[in-house]
């Protein structure tokens, strides 16, 4: 393991673009999960309702990709590719990272794992868990389109830079597009609008990414009871007595 762990760093230092992203992309997962982590998001998946959703959004997100890879087309393939997206990455936004992360790596159970595909999902569900505590599609309805452009872009300027350099020795654009079409993730941007914020916090209600709100008690204030009305003092009428004259 030494002998291992001695050639890994040898093979950074000779190649510093592969080292840097890759560190980049480890700082990034860190940070992401331990957000979540601070908001106890993953006890939500202690409770059945949540699992069930969780296992439908997957189990849909699976059927969705099994789909795509029988249609012939590009456009349809892009297409396809955005939709079975579509289901993680309203996971990733409504229970936070901890469960974006459970939800790729349930995904990378039910359909055959492809090594950098799956670890690129997972970071990509982390950050975007993590971009979902704010701005907030409980709040905003452009919030959650946002976000998947975001993590899009920030998994593939770390995780997809390694992919690259690690495949084909240089980075290069091409490969991105492969990895997830443009098109698929345009559309799934598109699809995302249709879920506004009362959709958040009724599908997602067990959520910890937002902190319960807490109840007001009512203080109670004396009764107030006005001062009566200022009536005005009469001045008793003075009795005007004869004036007496001294015989």
């Amino acid at each position: 393991m030494l002998e291992e762990l001695t050639g890994a760093v040898q093979l950074l230092q000779r190649d510093p673009v592969l080292g840097y992203s890759l560190l980049a992309s480890l700082l990034l997962a860190a940070v992401s999960l331990s957000s979540g982590l601070a908001r106890l998001d993953f006890v939500v998946l202690a409770k059945a309702s949540v699992l069930l959703r969780m296992a439908f959004l997957v189990g849909l997100a699976a059927a969705l990709r099994y789909l795509g890879e029988t249609v012939d087309g590009l456009l349809w393939q892009s297409a396809m590719t955005g939709a079975w997206h579509l289901p993680l990455y309203l996971l990733a936004l409504g229970y936070g990272p901890s469960v974006g992360l459970a939800a790729a790596g349930l995904m990378a159970v039910i359909t055959a794992p492809s090594g950098w595909g799956e670890a690129l999902l997972a970071l990509q569900l982390l950050i975007l868990g993590w971009l979902a505590i704010y701005p907030s599609p409980r709040h905003y309805r452009w919030a959650g389109p946002l976000n998947v452009a975001l993590a899009y872009g920030l998994t593939w300027i770390t995780g997809g830079v390694a992919l690259t350099y690690a495949t084909t020795g240089a980075v290069q654009l091409g490969v991105f597009a492969e990895q997830q079409p443009v098109i698929g993730l345009a559309l799934a941007m598109v699809a995302l609008l249709g879920f506004g914020p009362s959709f958040y916090r009724t599908f997602f209600a067990a959520s910890r990414l937002v902190p319960p709100v807490a109840v007001r008690s009512r203080t109670r204030h004396p009764t107030y009871v006005p001062p009566p009305p200022l009536t005005r003092r009469r001045t008793p009428k003075r009795q005007l007595t004869p004036p007496r004259f001294d015989e």
